[in-house]
């Protein structure tokens, strides 16, 4: 009925606010990359046309502590070694350490927190040319991020699962 439809799009419309604030929450940091995740949201108003184009790919599982690489060209470690002021010793050595000619390997989490420092440093950078050159940094760094996961996948079940095995038994 039109009056049960109303209802599922508010609860729709609402799950989809939570999300949004949540998602904010723990990426402020990443502001574009939260406002392009929810441009593509299948119930932004504006894509509720074709549902099936803007689903979000299942980022690969990887272990927790498995290392990612990264190909960053000497230009561009250059530019985060030096014009990034508070980054973390520990990153400084990595990408100091890694030949020119191989990516910079780090986990996940120390991908998101070089990425914080490089959206920091561009956010703050007077000189525009140089913040596009830390924003396309950043961008590499977050399809990492966006294309990798440490996290247990779900577990999926089937009703049938639920309901137990099936008895042949029917004489009762």
């Amino acid at each position: 009925s039109e009056s049960a439809m109303v209802k599922m799009i508010v609860s729709i419309s609402g799950t989809h606010l939570l999300l949004q604030s949540l998602a904010i929450q723990f990426r402020a940091y990443n502001e574009a990359s939260v406002v392009g995740w929810l441009a593509k949201s299948p119930f932004c108003r504006e894509n509720t046309d074709n549902l099936e184009d803007n689903t979000m790919p299942t980022p690969k599982y990887i272990k927790p502590g498995t290392k990612v690489g990264l190909k960053l060209t000497a230009a561009k470690r250059k530019i985060s070694l030096e014009d990034i002021i508070c980054l973390d010793d520990n990153y400084l050595q990595i990408v100091r350490d890694t030949p020119a000619e191989q990516p910079v390997q780090l986990t996940l989490d120390d991908w998101d927190d070089l990425g914080g420092y490089i959206a920091t440093a561009a956010n703050h950078m007077d000189d525009k040319r140089l913040e596009k050159k830390l924003d396309t940094i950043f961008d590499k760094i977050q399809k990492i991020l966006d294309t990798h996961t440490d996290e247990e996948p779900q577990k999926t079940f089937k009703i049938e699962d639920a309901r137990g095995p099936k008895t042949t038994d029917r004489t009762h």
